[in-house]
């Protein structure tokens, strides 16, 4: 997902690879969306559904790489929000990342100032670790303004950025034609544009098939990309968060996830060994944008596939009204945020993206 500063776990930290049995699909398992979902033998390994009432802590830490209960600063420099547990909830059979004004004061940082926002992530770090395999989520992206207020993505990290890798799955910037991709390794960070249509208005399948040598990306089930240089065996978690960038933030946005789900061929990939001591990087990467792969389809939304019959009795915020998982949302933003202090724009070059900080 991200830019320029990377966050790794600290020296010392012992992580679990929960790697879960291999056994074919179960009557009534999904498959992954599309074509080349149906004509594989998928056995699927790790899920979340999110039919219940509170984030499954056994699968998530509801910030970035805390404790279950810790306000986090933002992975980079460009965010402006701090990650706080009680701006991510389940309901309606949806995950719900919510960004908006923070209230928490001097607890919610930047990576160098008072936050004014507090957002929403969920990240698998020492619950579900795994090399390879398909890695699929259905979202509905919150609207913004292209690069200047929202950015949620989905994607998988290593221990020791670049080195050990970054899957970009789909990142947003608030327009249909602003989703992109990438790979991050030592050798760079390549990648590309997809426009997905309506993808703000309504559900959407992301997806990432990570084999040995190569990685592709799927979007509603179509291939849009392949990347086959620098692929790593490293093993990754899985991350989703709606991050808070630009000088035209719109608050509150949501972002909701109707689904996580990982798969593996039948036959089972081998998944490598883990280094048990994490080692975080040693100054901010400077890796080229390589623009390899620009593809822009045109995706039609896909059909909803049914909408969840439990409805939530508790939410983890309850001073926040989430948006039902079946309907269209509807918030309408309080204010926009247009700050009156000079900005610098910077070109990170991982992205080659332009970002106004203050």
């Amino acid at each position: 997902m991200k830019s320029t500063t990377k966050r790794n776990i600290a020296i010392g930290t012992t992580i679990a690879i929960i790697v879960a049995a291999v056994t074919t699909l179960l009557p009534g398992e999904p498959a992954p969306v599309g074509a080349f979902g149906a004509g594989n033998n998928w056995t699927l390994v790790f899920r979340d559904e999110f039919d219940g009432i509170n984030v499954d802590l056994t699968k998530w830490t509801p910030n970035w790489l805390g404790s279950n209960v810790s306000i986090t600063p933002p992975i980079n420099t460009s965010e402006l929000s701090c990650y706080a547990p009680a701006n991510v909830m389940v309901s309606g059979g949806a995950l719900v990342l919510t960004a908006k004004a923070s209230t928490l004061g001097t607890a919610c940082r930047t990576r160098s100032t008072t936050a004014a926002y507090s957002s929403g992530m969920v990240q698998s770090n020492g619950k579900y670790n795994t090399a390879y395999g398909y890695f699929e989520a259905r979202i509905w992206n919150p609207a913004g303004i292209d690069h200047q207020s929202v950015w949620p993505a989905f994607w998988t990290d290593g221990q020791n950025w670049p080195t050990t890798g970054e899957i970009d799955i789909m990142e947003c910037y608030g327009t249909d034609s602003s989703c992109s991709y990438h790979y991050h390794y030592s050798g760079g960070g390549p990648g590309g544009n997809s426009t997905v249509v309506g993808s703000t208005t309504g559900w959407h399948v992301y997806a990432a098939y990570w084999e040995p040598g190569r990685i592709t990306w799927f979007y509603d089930g179509v291939k849009i990309a392949s990347m086959t240089q620098g692929i790593v065996s490293a093993p990754h978690y899985i991350i989703l968060n709606l991050g808070v960038i630009g000088n035209q933030v719109i608050i509150p946005s949501q972002m909701l996830v109707d689904y996580v789900r990982v798969w593996k061929i039948a036959a089972g990939t081998p998944v490598p060994t883990l280094s048990q001591t994490a080692i975080p990087p040693s100054k901010t990467p400077t890796a080229t944008f390589i623009p390899s792969f620009t593809v822009t389809p045109s995706l039609a939304p896909p059909v909803a596939t049914g909408t969840p019959s439990s409805t939530p009795t508790t939410i983890v915020n309850p001073s926040f009204t989430p948006i039902s998982s079946t309907a269209t949302p509807s918030i309408t933003p309080t204010r926009t945020i247009t700050p009156t202090p000079t900005y610098e724009c910077l070109l990170f070059p991982v992205h080659a993206q332009r970002v106004c900080l203050p």
